[in-house]
C-alpha cells in the first residue's frame, strides 16, 4: 500500500507542474504535504511517530482540508488527494 501512496505522491508532484494557477499558498501546502508523506507512512510501518511530522491524524486532516478547498476548481489535483488520502487511512495515518 506504501508504494501506491508514494506512486500517487509523484503523480501528485506532476500534476502540479500542470496547474501554474494554483495560488502560492495552495502550492506550499501541497509541497509539504508531499514532503511530509513519505516519513509519516514510514513511521507507521515502524510503529513509531517524530514530532516533527505531527500527529498522523494532524497530517491526513490537512490532506481532508486540500481536497475540500480544491474540489471545484481542480478535480484532477482532488481525485490523486483523494487516493493519497485514501492510503494513508488504510495504513492507520
Amino acid at each position: 500500500m506504501s508504494n501506491e501512496i508514494l506512486k500517487t505522491l509523484e503523480q501528485l508532484h506532476a500534476e502540479l507542474a500542470k496547474h501554474p494557477q494554483l495560488d502560492a499558498k495552495t502550492i506550499e501546502s501541497l509541497r509539504t504535504l508531499i514532503a511530509e508523506i513519505p516519513a509519516a507512512i514510514e513511521n507507521s510501518e515502524a510503529g513509531t511517530q517524530t514530532s516533527t511530522s505531527g500527529p498522523p491524524r494532524d497530517l491526513s486532516e490537512r490532506v481532508q482540508e486540500l481536497i475540500a478547498g480544491l474540489e471545484v476548481r481542480h478535480p484532477q489535483l482532488t481525485a490523486t488527494l483523494t487516493k493519497i488520502a485514501d492510503g494513508l487511512a488504510d495504513l492507520g495515518v
